[in-house]
């Protein structure tokens, strides 16, 4: 059963999480998806950390409106924020406990066995 769950909850938290789709493009009605995500946050440090500090980046293509100038202006154009690296990471970890513990309580309802009347 949890596989067949699995993908239609995990399709949504990727597209939202911004790894198909720009934090911008998210219409206003699936925002909140992006919050709960943590490809989010993930995706958000990992962008971070590859590109915060990267100096002028060489562009050899015709179109200059397609060519990113640093590191910095790679962050901007994808919508991340380079301040929020401790953010993302906190957020990580308490999705992380969250997730498991909402796991453990629905599971813990699955095992509680309803009392049966007795008939005399």
């Amino acid at each position: 059963m949890a596989i067949g769950v699995a993908m239609p909850v995990l399709i949504p938290l990727m597209i939202f999480g911004g790894f198909f789709m720009n934090a911008e493009q998210i219409p206003p009605y699936f925002i909140w998806i992006k919050y709960i995500s943590w490809f989010n946050y993930g995706n958000e440090a990992l962008i971070i950390n590859q590109w915060k500090g990267v100096g002028p980046i060489e562009c050899k293509m015709d179109d200059p409106t397609l060519c990113y100038e640093d590191g910095s202006d790679v962050i901007a154009k994808l919508s991340f924020d380079e301040d929020n690296m401790g953010f993302d990471i906190g957020l990580l970890f308490v999705l992380l406990v969250g997730y498991r513990f909402l796991g453990y309580l629905l599971l813990l309802s699955k095992t509680y066995r309803k009392k049966v009347k007795s008939s005399k």
